[in-house]
């Protein structure tokens, strides 16, 4: 009797498995994407500081010119992160995943926008600061760059805040769906042996 009843459990979980694995590799794709999107936008927003960055710190003077040059220095490590974060994120899409590593990867991506939103405060309030460092010294070089540096700070802190406020917002979103799925698991204990049981 026993017998039966394992193998009808074993049945049950398997189609429960099948039609869970089918919904998941939805969530997972679209989980994937939207973070390959905003890896997307991050290089766009660094290529283009680069290039201007670059091209307006020969034209312009003062602070301008040393601002300038900080956004393009700056953005090529967004740019290096951006890339690094898109192409990790299409090399996992290859691979299935399970209920637990999309947890674990959801749980992962969340607390790194918001890691990443704390520093973006930091960047604004270094940027204030030198802003600020740069009074003590009017009319002399290092005046010039303080004020460039810190403009330059608070603006590319700005950016970053905004964006990865967005995209937790969006990643926290999806995860409610994802963590909903725990509400319809059970552990279910049976002579021989205790497994987790998926409600439909």
């Amino acid at each position: 009797m026993v017998k039966y009843i394992v193998l009808g459990a074993l049945m049950v979980l398997t189609v429960t498995t099948y039609s869970q694995s089918f919904k998941l590799d939805k969530f997972s794709e679209k989980a994937h994407k939207t973070t390959q999107t905003g890896m997307l936008v991050l290089s766009g927003w660094a290529v283009a500081n680069i290039g201007t960055g670059f091209i307006a710190a020969g034209q312009t003077g003062g602070s301008d010119k040393y601002m300038h040059q900080m956004n393009a220095y700056f953005n090529i490590v967004n740019l290096a992160i951006a890339q690094a974060g898109y192409w990790g994120s299409r090399k996992r899409m290859k691979s299935p995943q399970s209920f637990s590593q999309a947890v674990k990867q959801q749980n992962s991506e969340e607390k790194t926008f918001l890691l990443n939103a704390g520093l973006d405060a930091a960047y604004i309030l270094g940027g204030l600061y030198w802003a600020e460092l740069g009074k003590k010294h009017p009319g002399e070089k290092k005046y010039f760059q303080f004020r460039g540096y810190g403009k330059s700070l608070v603006l590319q802190g700005g950016f970053l805040m905004i964006f990865d406020g967005l995209m937790y917002t969006i990643r926290h979103r999806q995860g409610k769906i994802l963590f909903k799925q725990l509400e319809n698991i059970d552990l279910a204990i049976a002579p021989g042996g205790a497994g987790l049981v998926y409600r439909f």
